[in-house]
């Protein structure tokens, strides 16, 4: 990517990355470039659904489950409407 290194939106690059690479069937190419948004500190959902997405569609079942903690943490309860 010829952005800079340290450019705060990096991690959703990588995610777009993911994206694509999930809907070419890329999916070892995915879980690297999901696991690179990770790492930038793009920690929102989108990322760890593209990491389970990329685990369960290659067929490994085990790391797909393994990300779920980290995404159901990073959604915002909505236990607060009431």
């Amino acid at each position: 990517m010829r952005l800079s290194p340290r450019d705060p939106r990096m991690g959703q690059f990588h995610n777009f990355m993911a994206d694509a690479e999930l809907g070419l069937g890329h999916f070892d190419a995915a879980i690297d470039e999901a696991n690179k948004a990770i790492d930038a500190g793009y920690r929102i959902f989108h990322p760890y659904l593209n990491l389970a997405a990329a685990y369960a569609l290659k067929g490994d079942s085990d790391q797909a489950k393994a990300p779920s903690p980290k995404l159901s943490a990073s959604i915002p309860s909505s236990a607060s409407n009431g």
